[in-house]
């Protein structure tokens, strides 16, 4: 995500209700592959006919991006072994540059070979690699020995590889996890909140005990992916919903005192077509909130944001995923200054930031940037328009680098423990009584 920022270096036991995730819906990556629903018409030929996924066999070697998330335009030879990769170039169409930073695509027939590729990754020097579909890890300096090129050793036994822009989670993997977590978790209901502009199911988790009245109880928000590309979004939110589904004190903590809503995907079609920032329709979904008639993704969040807003139990926290270029020495939030909002608004997303920091070593607030809120675009100016600072509104971006405070590359490991450090903030923020405090049936 690109934002303009002023200061930028860029007791009782419980009973719980589990449903399983797409259990009414089938086989995930069948629904996922195939279900794409009838052909809807729009100029976007370029996205529409799905010109990052490609197949080809070069030198006995078959490339292929064409599966769920995969992302490369073409590849050529460029002599022996070597190969030329074509990125999916986004223009942003907001007058901040073109977005590269994603791709992914297989190889097959590759034992006992040293591949070269002439790929770019300017923007993360060390890209991800898996072997025979094991986990993939960050390349070494000898395989990606610069910015432009990415060389692999396969063994005798190594004849398949996946190469990715950094820890990869199509959209059938997201909800695979998120699946797991209903299913063997406590707390979650699900429920799909529309269709994507291609006819994908949006899905939105619910955490609560039910056992506990909602009355009193606080709602947090969270979405992630409205930026197809942008991976580190999901591994936070996926830390965020172990945390808060979790058969600890803090999970049911959390769980008696909150409602929580989780949409683990936002631009599910992008996701899918493996694009990065933009939708199936060539739109930037982050900046549909001042749309009389927002694309379906953004109107399906708005839906449910609306109802949320005039319950009894309005969203207190909203928190918006993203993922950022350049290198910083933190993760961050984009704080709202003054005048966009209140001093006081500045002090409670402050207050948040602070207990983030206070929960997880993996979120030291070394890289704080602020900015100015945007009068209309974003969904925080839309809940600041209407709700103003009873809804603390804000926008995480994780990044590609060093880890928190070292010189060694993180993972998706490491954002899933800054989305556990989100929940955990939470206890905090809110000043959630904990279970000794106040029992179930004294409280209401």
């Amino acid at each position: 995500m690109y934002r303009c920022c002023s200061n930028r270096a860029v007791g009782a036991a419980l009973s719980f209700v589990v449903l399983s995730l797409f259990a009414s819906r089938g086989a995930v990556a069948d629904d996922l592959c195939g279900g794409v629903g009838p052909p809807r018409p729009h100029p976007y030929t370029a996205i529409s006919s799905n010109a990052q996924k490609t197949s080809t066999t070069l030198q006995g070697i078959f490339f292929t991006s064409d599966y769920d998330n995969g992302s490369l335009v073409s590849v050529t030879s460029a002599g022996t072994n070597t190969f030329n990769c074509s990125i999916l170039t986004e223009d942003s169409n907001e007058g901040l540059g073109t977005a590269v930073y994603n791709f992914r695509f297989k190889m097959t027939g590759v034992a006992s070979k040293t591949i070269t590729l002439n790929i770019t990754h300017t923007q993360n020097p060390r890209p991800f690699i898996s072997f025979d579909g094991l986990t993939f890890r960050r390349m070494t300096s000898t395989e990606a020995p610069n910015t432009s090129k990415v060389v692999l050793t396969f063994t005798a036994a190594q004849n398949f590889g996946e190469v990715a822009f950094y820890d990869p989670l199509g959209y059938a993997e997201i909800h695979n996890r998120v699946n797991q977590m209903a299913v063997s978790r406590i707390g979650a209901t699900t429920e799909v909140i529309g269709q994507s502009y291609q006819g994908r199911d949006m899905w939105m988790v619910t955490v609560t005990d039910p056992a506990v009245p909602a009355t009193n109880k606080k709602r947090v928000w969270m979405h992630a992916r409205a930026h197809s590309g942008e991976v580190t979004a999901s591994w936070a939110m996926l830390g965020f919903l172990n945390q808060i589904t979790e058969d600890s004190a803090l999970g049911r903590r959390l769980r008696k005192n909150c409602i929580i809503t989780v949409v683990p995907t936002e631009n599910v079609d992008g996701v899918y077509l493996g694009l990065t920032r933009w939708s199936a329709q060539g739109m930037d979904p982050e900046r549909q909130w001042d749309k009389p008639t927002p694309i379906n993704e953004v109107q399906n969040l708005k839906n449910k944001v609306d109802l949320f807003m005039a319950s009894a139990n309005p969203i207190k926290v909203a928190l918006n995923l993203h993922s950022t270029v350049s290198q910083f020495n933190d993760s961050f939030f984009f704080k709202h200054l003054q005048p966009s909002v209140t001093a006081n608004f500045e002090t409670i997303q402050q207050n948040y930031i602070d207990a983030l920091n206070a929960a997880t070593t993996y979120f030291d607030n070394l890289a704080p940037q602020t900015s100015q809120l945007n009068a209309t675009i974003f969904i925080e100016s839309y809940f600041w328009n209407n709700w103003q600072e009873n809804v603390m509104a804000m926008t995480h971006e994780g990044h590609y680098y060093y880890r928190t405070g070292t010189t060694t590359y993180n993972t998706g490991a490491d954002y899933f423990e800054v989305g556990k450090g989100m929940a955990a903030a939470l206890v905090q923020y809110l000043n959630l009584p904990a279970d000794s405090e106040v029992s179930d049936w004294q409280m209401y």
